[in-house]
């Protein structure tokens, strides 16, 4: 769960049956994610942009589990010449 990752926290914590979170998604309901995650860093950015894909209601919309493999790849591989060494 990349919403857990980014934040240390379950998407719906006030519900406890995956049947309701289902419903709830169904419904098009998301969980908040602060905007400022995406200024953080550079990973945590990239990680917000992927959050936000996996959630787009029509799943024709989402990505294919090698799509997330390849931007995590390419957000792992960017990230080396993003930081800096003191």
């Amino acid at each position: 769960n990349f919403y857990a990752i980014l934040t240390g926290m379950n998407p719906f914590p006030n519900v406890c049956s995956s049947n309701e979170v289902k419903k709830l998604v169904k419904n098009g309901d998301r969980s908040f994610l602060d905007s400022r995650w995406k200024e953080k860093s550079y990973a945590e950015g990239r990680l917000t942009e992927l959050i936000h894909w996996c959630w787009k209601q029509d799943r024709e919309e989402r990505p294919s589990i090698g799509e997330i493999v390849k931007f995590l790849r390419e957000t792992q591989r960017n990230s080396k010449h993003t930081t800096t060494t003191t």
